[in-house]
């Protein structure tokens, strides 16, 4: 989506050398993929199950005031920015170039369709907008030190450093309350272990970090499908999640062998580290026809997606 971005050189024999660097950098671990999957994309195509479509089901609303999150204490100079390119693109009397300022605003508006499209919206979903907040801060404090008196300029530099100051230690508050969090995690990858599962595989909605520990965890996505195809789980019922598909009763009426006041873990019963269904590691994608999965979603966009995916890993679509 940042593509166009190139395109602000106007030299354009920087700008095929810099798509070309920028390809170069991300080659190696696609080639990696394809010799080890067999496909380019692999990595890409799992990233996208794992984050959007496993999630089709799970529909959050929209809210601006998420966007919040994202420019916190910038959100003034954001809209101060916002304002500034809507002047600029509108204003007849306005002369300079406005190339970027309209890029930029057409890649905001493109990530609020997307955000707007996508059915599970998780915080970290909004990242991308750090690029035209950044430029809109920018913007629009190069406007007020132009416009400011030189005497003044001093004094907001110093608030907005205090400012700073002020969020960074919010954060170091936030990092120290929650230092220790993780000592869940290993302790529930150190029960595996005493059970004599660590060769197993478990699923969890917190499988990132307890994977850090056991090294067989994996995304668990439907408990009652999960119980019967004979895997095993882990979950963390005070730490509640929107992936969660289970309710109290179900776990009631689980094979449960271990409970702590953390954690539980369900597995079939008297399974063993031979009879058990073995962890993936990673020899093998989440997704075997990564290809078809983009397929699925009834669209253009994704239909010619598909084909191209299927070709460059030389398939028949």
């Amino acid at each position: 989506m940042f593509f166009p971005l190139l395109f602000l050189n106007k030299d354009y024999k920087k700008v095929l050398r810099n798509f070309f660097f920028a390809f170069l950098v991300i080659f190696p671990w696609l080639l990696y993929n394809f010799f080890k999957y067999g496909n380019w994309l692999t990595s890409i195509i799992d990233s996208y199950y794992l984050n959007i479509f496993s999630r089709q089901t799970m529909i959050q609303q929209f809210s601006y005031s998420s966007l919040l999150y994202i420019s916190n204490w910038l959100t003034p100079f954001v809209l101060v920015g916002l304002i500034l390119v809507f002047f600029q693109l509108f204003s007849k009397n306005y002369k300079q170039d406005i190339k970027a300022d309209f890029l930029f605003l057409l890649i905001l508006g493109f990530l609020i369709y997307d955000i707007y499209q996508t059915p599970f919206k998780v915080q970290r979903y909004f990242f991308n907008f750090v690029l035209p907040f950044a430029f809109l801060s920018t913007l629009s404090l190069c406007y007020l030190i132009d416009k400011i008196e030189k005497k003044y300029i001093s004094k907001m530099i110093l608030s907005l450093l205090i400012i700073f100051l002020i969020s960074l230690s919010v954060l170091f508050v936030i990092a120290y309350k929650t230092n220790g969090s993780d000592e869940v995690f290993s302790s529930a990858a150190n029960d595996i272990q005493k059970l004599g599962l660590q060769e197993c595989k478990f699923l969890s909605s917190h499988w990132v970090p307890l994977n850090y520990y056991s090294k067989n965890a994996h995304y668990l996505y439907d408990f009652k499908s999960a119980l019967l195809n004979n895997e095993s789980l882990v979950i963390f019922y005070n730490d509640p999640t929107i992936d969660d598909t289970f309710t109290k009763e179900d776990l009631e009426n689980a094979n449960v062998v271990l409970k702590t006041k953390d954690y539980i873990i369900i597995t079939s019963v008297n399974i063993t580290n031979q009879t058990c269904n073995k962890k993936l590691g990673s020899k093998s994608p989440m997704i075997v026809d990564s290809c078809g999965i983009i397929y699925e979603k009834s669209s253009i966009i994704r239909k010619v997606l598909s084909k191209f995916c299927n070709f460059i890993n030389f398939k028949s679509s």
